[in-house]
């Protein structure tokens, strides 16, 4: 007798659902605010002021106004000296009785050719004054601003989806054994 097997092998089946994970993320930012500091500087230059003022009168470089008042001056004492003199001849004259000799009219005489033109001139150098110096002091003001830094942060945020996966299993194909005789009428099914 002959045996003829067939056999299937049981089959499992599976369902798989792969595991999900969706990330949605927010970048944190940070936003920097600056204000530059700031220096302010003024400054005032020293100066020197100088007056030539005297140096240039003594050259004879003089204002309009100057001029004019030391001239009425001069004037002045020159019309005073004059008449002081003229008082002074006349003073003398109402006296020459008092006086014994005639040397009061030729003294008054030989003035008045002579004496009176007389003048004495000197030399000098000019300027005969120094010119004069006047320091003006400079100032230096500094004004110091501050710079700020502002800082907004915020924070990044990470939100997650989770779908956990799945696995099912089943079967598919059930496992057989099938014997047959061949050529017997033999026929046994397991």
């Amino acid at each position: 007798m002959r045996l003829q097997m067939r056999s299937q092998f049981a089959l499992i089946g599976m369902n798989i659902q792969k595991p999900q994970l969706n990330l949605r993320t927010t970048r944190p930012s940070v936003n920097i605010q600056t204000t530059q500091p700031k220096i302010i500087m003024q400054s005032t230059q020293p100066k020197v002021l100088i007056d030539q003022t005297e140096c240039f009168a003594d050259a004879g470089i003089k204002s309009p106004e100057r001029m004019t008042n030391e001239n009425a001056q001069r004037a002045k004492q020159i019309a005073l000296e004059n008449v002081a003199k003229v008082a002074q001849h006349g003073d003398q004259l109402s006296d020459i009785h008092l006086v014994h000799d005639d040397s009061v009219i030729a003294d008054q005489a030989l003035y008045n050719a002579f004496t009176q033109f007389e003048h004495e001139y000197g030399y000098g150098v000019v300027p005969m004054h120094s010119p004069r110096f006047t320091p003006i002091k400079g100032e230096l003001n500094i004004d110091v601003q501050k710079g700020s830094v502002n800082v907004d942060y915020q924070k990044g945020n990470v939100e997650n989806n989770f779908v956990r996966g799945k696995v099912e299993t089943y079967l598919r194909q059930k496992n057989s054994l099938e014997i047959t005789v061949v050529n017997d009428k033999f026929d046994l099914k397991v």
